[in-house]
């Protein structure tokens, strides 16, 4: 048998601050479990009051003084409207009555626990939003009481407590706020680029360079006294001299092709115009020696 100290037939509420009343070394028999919380039992007594011969209002108690045969026979009756002759003359241990509130969180919910129907007292504690995650645990906001527009602060509750709708409400919300730091960054990250100073000119094009293809770079040598070689492709016949490699044009948009040729002449006066082999249409010399003793012309 336990003590029962100021039994009370309403729900414990988060509503009230005042200090739990102490245990007592007397013992009292539970008959069975009416309803839970998630920290609270609703307890059905055995027995009445000697001093007013009343049976005892149902109380609520805290879950860690159930005994484990109450516990089971409450489960099996469905955690709802339970027998009364489940688990007759169960020992209950009362440490007090705690104040914290038992709130409602599967308001919303098609299995009608919109309200904590506790016995004869119907407490409503609706659940407005949740604010935030940790673990396993929604941070809740709760709605002001409609009777008396109180307001209750926000509390953690396990997550198997809290409705879908407020779950699926909770993501579509985390989801719109990931998506906005997305576009913020991105803004932030065009208008660092921009404020960034231009590498290239006003006028520049900006079109990448088109490399020449090996068939299109042509060099020859012309020797003062002797024939002129083979064309090499890609690279110079002369052993004792670099030659200059032709700076590659930019892609330009309806460009004519032009198969563009570079001649290598170690003759002094020597002239692409003079040289009946080389008969070009237009030409400029691009380079010259030290000693003016080659020339790079180009010719197209």
């Amino acid at each position: 048998m336990a003590h029962r100290s100021n039994p009370s037939p309403a729900p414990p509420s988060k509503r009230s601050r005042r200090p739990a009343a102490p245990p007592s070394s007397a013992w009292y028999a539970a008959r069975a479990i009416l309803d839970e919380t998630a920290t609270h039992y609703l307890i059905r007594w055995e027995g009445s009051d000697p001093s007013t011969s009343a049976p005892f209002e149902p109380s609520w108690e805290p879950k860690r003084n159930a005994s484990a045969a109450l516990v089971r026979a409450w489960r099996r009756s469905g955690k709802r409207g339970g027998d009364d002759n489940n688990a007759p003359g169960e020992d209950w241990k009362d440490e007090g009555h705690s104040t914290e509130a038992g709130r409602n969180l599967r308001a919303g919910e098609s299995d009608g626990r919109d309200n904590l129907r506790r016995g004869t007292t119907a407490a409503s504690f609706p659940a407005k939003a949740i604010v935030a995650e940790r673990g396993g645990r929604y941070r809740v906001a709760w709605a002001p009481d409609p009777r008396t527009g109180e307001e209750y602060p926000d509390t953690w509750e396990p997550k198997h407590y809290v409705s879908r709708d407020l779950v699926d409400a909770f993501r579509r919300q985390k989801r719109a706020r990931t998506r906005q730091k997305q576009q913020q960054q991105l803004k932030r990250e065009q208008k660092a680029e921009e404020m960034q100073p231009s590498r290239t000119a006003p006028n520049e094009p900006k079109t990448p360079y088109a490399p020449l293809d090996a068939g299109r770079r042509e060099i020859e040598l012309i020797p003062e006294n002797g024939p002129t070689p083979d064309v090499v492709v890609g690279r110079s016949a002369l052993g004792n001299a670099a030659a200059s490699r032709v700076n590659e044009m930019p892609r330009r948009a309806r460009r004519a092709k032009v198969n563009a040729t570079v001649v290598l002449s170690t003759d002094e006066n020597f002239s692409p115009f003079w040289d009946p082999t080389c008969r070009p249409r237009s030409g400029r010399v691009i380079q010259y020696g030290a000693k003016k003793n080659w020339s790079l012309i180009l010719r197209s």
